[in-house]
C-alpha cells in the first residue's frame, strides 16, 4: 500500500472544490444563506463520491499488485 496515505487528500480536495462551486451557484441564482448552505453541502457531497471514484482507480490502475 505505498499511496494509502495519500487517497483521502484526493476526496478533500474534491469535497473542498464542490464547497466553493455549490456556494457560486447558489449566490448566482440569487439564494440566500440557506439556500447557498445547501449548495455548498450537496456539491461537497457529489464531488466526494467523485473523488472516491477518482481515488479507487488511482488505486487499482496504478498501484502494482503483490504477488
Amino acid at each position: 500500500m505505498v499511496f494509502l496515505h495519500k487517497k483521502p487528500m484526493i476526496v478533500l480536495a474534491f469535497a473542498i472544490t464542490g464547497v466553493f462551486v455549490g456556494t457560486r451557484t447558489a449566490i448566482n441564482r440569487g439564494g440566500n444563506y440557506k439556500d447557498r448552505l445547501q449548495y455548498a453541502a450537496v456539491w461537497a457531497i457529489a464531488l466526494s463520491l467523485f473523488g472516491l471514484y477518482v481515488t479507487l482507480a488511482i488505486g487499482w490502475l496504478l498501484v502494482p499488485k503483490e504477488a
